[in-house]
């Protein structure tokens, strides 16, 4: 329907907002959280679970120390601070009971963008390689910026994967 179009976009554009910022280091997941919830709040809408955690080198999914999250943890007296290597998990979604739920997954790596006069400036790289659904975009509720980021990665994900797939699946 319309509406699951509309939400599926604004859980997109959340995705796509924190995968593609870039801030200043000592920035901890608290600061960032508002751009993957942006388009649901803007639609009075939001989740009821962190958007990102941390997934380490351990085997455990949810690894800390950092996370990406609205709220502080309770009893937490300081969230950890994003550094370069750390990888986090990029996971807005919506959940309406009884109708349907829409979560949209990455994983992101922590790196170094640049250095200016005005300190570390980090980004994230995104790790994983799984497009998209796009018959559930509406492509009209996407700035410029968003379908050239939406692009941009679609094409990355084909590129990294069509060398391992046959003549039929990558024409597919």
């Amino acid at each position: 329907t319309a509406e699951q179009k509309t939400h599926y976009t604004a859980v997109l554009r959340g995705n796509l907002a924190l995968a593609a910022a870039r801030f200043k280091h000592g920035a901890a997941g608290l600061n960032l959280d508002y751009l993957a919830r942006a388009p649901l709040w803007a639609l009075g809408l939001d989740f009821n679970h962190g958007t990102g955690h941390g997934v380490g080198h351990l085997l455990s999914v949810h690894e800390g120390p950092q996370g990406i999250r609205a709220r502080p943890l309770a009893g937490s007296r300081r969230e950890a601070v994003l550094e370069a290597g750390m990888i986090t998990s990029d996971e807005p979604g919506l959940y309406l009971d009884g109708q349907y739920g829409i979560r949209l997954e990455n994983l992101l790596l922590c790196v170094e963008a640049q250095t200016t006069p005005f300190g570390r400036f980090l980004a994230f790289e995104t790790l994983t390689l799984t497009p998209f659904d796009l018959d559930a975009v509406d492509p009209e509720q996407l700035q410029p910026h968003e379908k050239a980021q939406l692009n941009a990665y679609h094409a990355a994900v084909r590129a990294a994967l069509t060398p391992h797939l046959s003549p039929e699946e990558a024409a597919w």
